[in-house]
């Protein structure tokens, strides 16, 4: 056991390295960490929902009058979506009158996000959870609502049945 021992410590101190490559690599990490704001690290959810993802917005939810299950979140605090996880941004689309809607693959399934007036992602960026996407225009002094969908296996899923939305 000592022999052992003391050939991992021996291992340990003559460890070689490259500053500069060493110092890349955390360099890039905390590029990656600095990148999500400190409100979605602290984020917790208590319920069934899955914790693994956020609410894209603080906001009130109301159900929207399309024909869909998406949802219309309404906030007055704040007027910057966020990426709920880490995905892939696999579609972007300007529908002129009626904003920007976003597609972001999840793995588990695909969020659209959509009515945001101005966005800081491009088709194929990786998000991370808490990640800007967006950000709401205003009609009236108000700011606009997001209109969040998700579809699983080509069906339309409930937002709330997903993710805690605040």
């Amino acid at each position: 056991f000592t022999n052992k021992v003391i050939r991992i410590i021996d291992r340990g101190i003559r460890h070689e390295f490259d500053i500069k490559a060493e110092g890349r690599k955390v360099l890039d990490f905390s590029k990656k960490v600095f990148k999500l704001p400190e409100k979605a690290v602290s984020v917790f959810s208590f319920d069934n929902k899955n914790e693994s993802y956020i609410s894209p917005l603080e906001g009130g939810v109301q159900k929207t009058s399309r024909n869909t299950k998406g949802v219309d979140i309404i906030s007055d605090k704040s007027k910057e979506v966020l990426s709920i996880g880490k995905g892939t941004v696999t579609r972007v689309e300007d529908r002129e009158k009626s904003g920007y809607y976003v597609t972001i693959d999840y793995k588990d399934f695909e969020a659209i996000s959509g009515q945001l007036d101005k966005i800081n992602i491009s088709m194929g960026d990786v998000v991370f959870k808490g990640e800007k996407i967006g950000t709401l225009g205003e009609l009236n002094g108000k700011s606009t609502p997001l209109y969040f969908e998700i579809w699983k296996d080509g069906n339309n899923i409930n937002p709330k049945d997903i993710i805690k939305l605040n």
